[in-house]
């Protein structure tokens, strides 16, 4: 069977600041919101399916330093739609609902 199709969206969401994951953020990463609201609407998060990061030349470094620009997380909500959220880090750092797939 094949799985639902995942939509672009890039929109800003609006995490829950009391939800975010502690010990993801000891280590270096954002730590993805448990909670956030998208559109008025606001989504739990059941399970962190994936993590990826997205790298970017270091700019003042050596020429092949690179540095950690976003972490992309795939999350599946209690509602059971599949969704990418991204947490950039550096000057303007905000959280983005990067895309979309409906429940199974």
């Amino acid at each position: 069977m094949e799985s639902p199709a995942r939509r672009a969206i890039l929109e800003p969401i609006a995490p829950d600041p009391a939800s975010f994951d502690a010990g993801a953020m000891a280590s270096g990463a954002p730590g993805p919101p448990r909670r956030f609201t998208w559109r008025g609407r606001a989504y739990a998060v059941r399970a962190v399916l994936d993590v990826r990061r997205e790298l970017t030349p270091c700019p003042a470094g050596p020429r092949r330093e690179r540095y950690v620009r976003r972490h992309v997380y795939e999350v599946r909500v209690e509602s059971g739609e599949r969704m990418w959220i991204s947490g950039s880090r550096g000057p303007g750092a905000r959280w983005l609902l990067r895309a979309l797939a409906p429940a199974d």
